[in-house]
Parts: C-alpha cells; structure tokens; sequence
C-alpha cells in the first residue's frame, strides 16, 4: 500500500500505519508533500493493492486530471455528441481504474469480511449491480409535514458497503448530472434506471463515525484479535 496521509492523522496513523504492520503488508511512505501529479506517479509505479485516503484527496485528483481536461471548449463540444461522447467517457473511466482500480468500500468500515465481499461480487457479476443490507432492528418513523408516521421494520434495510457495480453501469449513473438524492454510489446508479441488487450484508460491518461508534469498534477489534 502507499501511505498518503499524514501520520499526525488519527485514521492515517491507525489504518496507514499501525494495522497494517500488524497484518505484514509492505507500505510504501512518500517522502514529499503528497500531491495529485506526486500520488498518481507513486500509484501507476508502485500499483497498491489497498488505497487508503480521504474525500478531499480524491477531489484534488479529480479537478486536477480530470476536470480541468472536460472543461476545455473543445471537450465539452464533443462531450454533446452522441457515440463520440461514451467513448471519452470510457477512456476517462479506463484511466481512474488503472490507478484506483474499480471497487470502492467506504473506509469508515473497517471489519468488511470475506464472505461478504465474495457474495458481493458473485450477485455484481449477474447483475450489474450488489448493495449489501441488513435488517433494521429499530423502529423507524418517517417525518410528514404534520407529524410522523412509523414504517413496517421489515420493509427498511441498513445499507453498507462495499457496493459492487460493473463498469458501464457506473459510467451512466454518474453521467447524469447531480440531485439531491443522491446519498450514496446506489442511489445514484438507481436514478439512472438501473435496478439495485440487495445482498446479505454483514452486521460487524459497523460503520465508524462517532466516539460512541469508535468505542463499539475498540470491541470488535479487540474480539478479532483474539480470535486470529
């Protein structure tokens, strides 16, 4: 892996640094401040199996390599085009892939497991598309502009991640332009048309967020170490 935050940074330090020692995986420092042209050049050398990093890095990326090229008159031009547009499209995806690679999980889930990674891409692989889920154990109320009302718990799921989706089908949900649903990779590939397959998710795959959320994955983590 390349270590691209800085040590100083509480999920740098923990998940660039400490676990990974604990599990023997080679991590490669950048010895100068960590920019997008220093990052992809560390990233098409060295082509990490795991990519640790923060929103605003991949932003800086994007609007660096990506964005500042489909802003030019002439891009945006053939962008309009029908057939010529996808093909641009497609070289921009092909080249984001080569660095990152093409499967995304949210960092902030840090006790994914095997089984459901591979359940994952086993239903991505038919379908186009995986969503892991698990039931809710709340009572869940749906704010109305007069109040609230309760929802059936077994129509509600709790999304997770990782969300799997082929290529193409990532190409046109993120063609469309921005709305305010969109919350996360599966809202936006749904508002393109393409249907969601939900999978069995996995309830350890807590998400951490919170000091209340850290404290429960201290638990966790804990179990894991004595069970491994």
């Amino acid at each position: 892996m390349v270590s691209i935050l800085p040590l100083a940074h509480a999920y740098g330090a923990a998940f660039e640094f400490i676990y990974p020692i604990t599990q023997g995986c080679h991590i490669n420092f950048l010895t100068r401040t960590p920019s997008p042209k220093i990052i992809l050049e560390a990233f098409g050398e060295l082509k990490p199996k795991i990519v640790l990093s923060v929103p605003l890095i991949i932003e800086k990326i994007y609007k660096k390599n990506i964005l500042e090229a489909i802003n030019k008159p002439s891009v945006k031009l053939l962008l309009k085009l029908p057939i010529i547009d996808r093909r641009i499209c497609n070289k921009i995806n092909a080249k984001l892939t080569s660095i990152f690679g093409g499967e995304f999980h949210d960092g902030v889930r840090p006790f994914i497991d095997e089984v459901t990674i591979r359940r994952c891409f086993e239903a991505a692989d038919k379908t186009g598309t995986a969503v892991p889920v698990i039931e809710s154990v709340d009572s869940i109320r749906l704010l109305t502009p007069d109040g609230s009302r309760p929802l059936k718990r077994k129509d509600v799921k709790r999304v997770q991640t990782p969300q799997i989706f082929k290529r193409d089908v990532l190409i046109k949900g993120y063609s469309q332009p921005y709305k305010d649903v969109f919350t996360d990779d599966a809202s936006v590939i749904e508002v393109s048309g393409t249907k969601i397959t939900l999978i069995e998710g996995n309830k350890m795959n807590i998400k951490i967020t919170t000091p209340d959320e850290l404290l429960m994955a201290s638990i966790v983590a804990e179990k894991w170490t004595q069970e491994n």
